[in-house]
């Protein structure tokens, strides 16, 4: 990523992360985890920017990064789960996934190594938490409130960027070893993807907050 596009996305996530604080106090605890993903996202994209132009590398924190956003991912599913089955499988998913993520970082492919082997995990394990996510409110909730439902739109945008990221990652290897110009095409597909994906999230955690204003009210 360019120097311009890595500030560009700087700004873009500081204005996402200026939002949802202004709504912090009106969120529901599931919700004020997908705020610290944001301001995690955020803090790390400025970190990777530094190390980037000052030290020539900043691999390490995009492994930090992926755990610490594991990490939360798990604590907002769990949170969101209705069953207590759901509730543990989330549990038990996300500690294999951190052993697993520090596994990578330190045997695997090393912390100086760009981690697609744990991107690609963590897009398998977050794509399955979203699809549990709607399986219990399409099996629990009248049909009008699950489209409703933020969560809903919440799992439908993870659904949808960890699966093109699954995609993405699975096949990096591959188009490097035989210099693909689809590549620099995937990376342009994932650059705008990450923009809609956490504006979505931003949208949904302004939904939140009027939800539970008119709640209040």
């Amino acid at each position: 990523m360019s120097e311009t596009l890595a500030l560009i996305n700087i700004g873009f996530l500081l204005l996402l992360v200026v939002i949802g604080l202004t709504l912090y106090p009106k969120l529901s605890r599931s919700y004020r985890l997908l705020l610290c993903i944001q301001i995690l996202t955020f803090l790390s994209a400025v970190v990777q920017w530094y190390m980037a132009k000052f030290h020539g590398y900043n691999n390490i924190i995009f492994h930090i990064y992926t755990f610490l956003n594991a990490i939360l991912f798990g604590l907002m599913y769990h949170s969101v789960m209705q069953q207590r089955k759901s509730k543990l499988f989330v549990l038990i998913a996300t500690i294999a996934l951190l052993l697993f993520l520090a596994a990578d970082s330190f045997f695997i492919q090393g912390l100086r190594a760009y981690p697609h082997y744990e991107l690609i995990a963590i897009s398998i394990v977050y794509v399955t938490f979203a699809l549990l996510s709607n399986y219990e409110m399409i099996r629990y909730s009248k049909e009008d409130q699950v489209i409703r439902s933020s969560i809903f739109w919440v799992n439908s945008s993870v659904i949808l960027f960890f699966s093109v990221n699954f995609i993405f990652w699975s096949l990096y290897g591959y188009l490097l070893r035989i210099k693909s110009p689809i590549h620099f095409d995937l990376i342009k597909v994932l650059w705008w993807l990450n923009f809609v994906h956490y504006a979505f999230f931003t949208v949904v955690i302004y939904l939140n907050s009027r939800k539970i204003q008119s709640s209040e009210n």
